[in-house]
């Protein structure tokens, strides 16, 4: 697959924080449907105020809201930067992500160890905040994917709507906990609906369903307001809801510096 096939793809196959409304693409090719999901996203920028609530096979519960920025730069590179906002045990916890030509940069900044360290390809499945989500699932949620062969399947329908599926292979160098990633994106919209991770042998490991009736709009941006984690052999869930946006701001370069990693950026 051409590496400029690849990337769109990435944006494509798991990206329901930053999506509009799109054309039913059915019958396009994987190139045509990845252009249609990756024109969906703000043109430049967005800052996101989030909830994250999980609940595991116990029953115990835990919320943590966060802010998310997220800017592209030139030449088509994005950052994105996560800063925790409570509880107040993790409060001032951040990560950033910065896309290189060869893969994404990971760092955490810890406000108890008042240190920064950067995320190996190791070390990319650990938990993100104590969430069902990894590391590895929030690059993915912001577009930034690791690298995969990706084959289109079959169209079909889910809960009643219909959707055209795709797989994607990770390669066993990108340090992905997962072996495939199979992701449902609506024809009507091309809104990824639903995303299933499997581990190396074909196990199923998580499902994450997007709430299609929870769609927010801001000038003309639409994304999905609430979506749901469940890691199957862990038996825990974690909801992400969208309780604020912004589309194609003005976001300080500054934010997006390892330097200022744990500074409040308000």
């Amino acid at each position: 697959m051409k590496r400029s096939l690849r990337r769109k793809l990435h944006w494509m196959l798991i990206g329901p924080l930053l999506l509009l409304g799109g054309p039913a693409l059915a019958e396009g090719g994987l190139d045509t449907l990845a252009g249609c999901v990756r024109a969906n996203f703000p043109k430049q920028s967005s800052i996101q105020e989030v909830t994250l609530r999980t609940e595991d096979r116990g029953g115990s519960f835990r919320e943590l809201t966060a802010k998310i920025w997220w800017q592209r730069f030139k030449p088509k590179r994005s950052r994105v930067l996560i800063q925790v906002r409570s509880p107040e045990d993790v409060r001032g916890a951040s990560v950033l992500l910065i896309e290189r030509d060869n893969g994404t940069d990971l760092f955490l900044y810890s406000p108890e160890l008042k240190k920064t360290r950067r995320i190996n390809s190791q070390s990319v499945s650990g938990s993100l905040f104590g969430s069902d989500f990894s590391y590895e699932d929030f690059q993915q949620l912001q577009g930034l994917a690791l690298a995969g062969a990706t084959e289109r399947l079959a169209a079909s329908e889910l809960d009643g709507v219909a959707v055209d599926a795709f797989a994607q292979e990770k390669q066993p160098e990108s340090g992905s906990a997962y072996e495939k990633v199979v992701t449902y994106v609506t024809q009507e919209t091309c809104i990824p609906m639903k995303s299933e991770m499997f581990e190396p042998g074909g196990e199923l490991r998580k499902v994450m369903r997007v709430d299609l009736g929870s769609v927010i709009e801001r000038d003309g941006v639409r994304i999905p307001g609430l979506l749901r984690m469940q890691d199957m052999l862990e038996g825990s869930t974690t909801s992400l809801e969208v309780t604020a946006l912004e589309v194609d701001v003005k976001i300080k370069r500054r934010i997006f510096e390892l330097a200022t990693l744990g500074r409040s950026v308000d």
